[in-house]
């Protein structure tokens, strides 16, 4: 893995940092996996890249069986090994990170949340990972 970056959200809504982080990276050539806590989320997350933008939607995949020119897919468990870029909006580490080339750790405003972004910020340092960090004030 190359880099880690953590981008902690200080007001805004996480689902919109996400699409706009993976539409850059698709943009770079990139395929990405958007890792999500819980289906509910995904289902959210869905929701938001067919609108996040007035004039376009950012092409994704729910689920496990992506079709090959689909550049973006989310799911709650299932990490393709296809994808070079990985976001993380889970509570937890991936223990499957290291087959990514860049890791996107997405970290929203309220407590729980940043708890839970402050444990794996010390993870991936106590590994050897210095994480860039990235504060969103949208």
């Amino acid at each position: 893995m190359e880099n880690v970056h953590f981008y902690v959200i200080k007001r805004g809504h996480r689902e919109r940092i996400v699409c706009q982080i993976a539409e850059k990276a698709v943009a770079q050539g990139h395929r990405v996996h958007v890792r999500v806590p819980d289906m509910q989320a995904a289902e959210s997350l869905n929701t938001q890249m067919w609108t996040f933008r007035d004039q376009s939607f950012l092409a994704h995949s729910l689920g496990e069986s992506p079709s090959p020119h689909v550049r973006v897919t989310i799911h709650d468990a299932w990490l393709p090994q296809e994808r070079d870029v990985l976001i993380n909006l889970a509570d937890d580490m991936p223990e499957e990170y290291e087959s990514f080339n860049r890791v996107a750790e997405v970290v929203g405003p309220d407590d729980v949340t940043k708890n839970h972004g402050r444990a794996r910020f010390r993870q991936y340092r106590e590994l050897g990972f210095e994480p860039e960090l990235h504060e969103i004030v949208k």
